[in-house]
């Protein structure tokens, strides 16, 4: 017995009616809630730490983000690890030699609200401490991504964090400034500005990558050698421990 046509269209107009709904109901579904503690979301919490409270271990958002503890992982992840957008291919391979071109992109709203997440993320490491040691293979794996990726440079901060924090991930950072691909170079060389200990060993670090065949790495570490030189809190002392 043959199917009318109209009996047909019928069918195909209920399937793709329950299609779209289907997507609808993904794509609106309330996904996991955001942990909150004294009436601010983590997310606030971590933004109030990177752009307020530098390094103070003593903050009032370094203990929210403490009092939060691992509920706070998956967020930060998944905010460190968002890449909703790329670069174009010729932009991309141009980058490495020429940085400005990394931020002339038009980006959405939600994408820049995404690159401000994913930086006040990295910095939110430094207060978990031992609670973060689950996930630092997947930040390693994050930071040795091959190609340009701001998630993969938000993992070397956050791995610098760590390092702050008292876990052994320094080396993780060291061992990639020898490495072959010149992306994982540059953002190591980067994660140095963040790092408050290992003080001769960053010191022979900068040294060594101010010899790059990179420019842009070279500038980099040249940048971190006068920070040394002029003495600044950010920078390391040849004669400190």
């Amino acid at each position: 017995m043959k199917t009318s046509p109209t009996k047909r269209r019928i069918v195909f107009v209920v399937l793709g009616a329950c299609a779209l709904f289907a997507v609808a109901v993904i794509a609106f579904w309330p996904g996991e809630k955001e942990p909150e503690y004294q009436g601010k979301k983590l997310s606030e919490w971590c933004e109030i730490r990177a752009m307020t409270d530098g390094t103070s271990d003593q903050s009032e958002s370094a203990k929210a983000i403490r009092h939060i503890g691992t509920n706070a992982l998956p967020f930060l992840m998944r905010w460190i690890g968002y890449d909703g957008f790329t670069l174009r291919p010729l932009r991309n391979k141009l980058s490495i030699h020429f940085p400005v071109l990394r931020y002339h992109q038009n980006l959405s709203a939600k994408e820049k609200r995404h690159l401000e997440l994913r930086t006040y993320a990295s910095f939110a490491f430094r207060d978990l401490g031992d609670m973060a040691k689950p996930v630092v293979p997947q930040l390693t794996r994050l930071f040795y991504e091959p190609k340009i990726s701001s998630g993969a440079t938000a993992a070397a901060v956050a791995l610098a964090q760590l390092a702050n924090s008292g876990l052994p991930t320094f080396p993780i950072l060291r061992e990639a400034l020898t490495n072959a691909n010149p992306n994982i170079r540059l953002r190591a060389v980067q994660s140095l500005f963040f790092i408050e200990g290992h003080r001769r060993a960053v010191n022979r670090a900068v040294i060594n990558a101010m010899q790059d065949p990179v420019f842009v790495i070279r500038r980099l570490a040249t940048n971190k050698f006068e920070m040394v030189a002029r003495g600044s809190t950010n920078g390391v002392s040849p004669d400190q421990k």
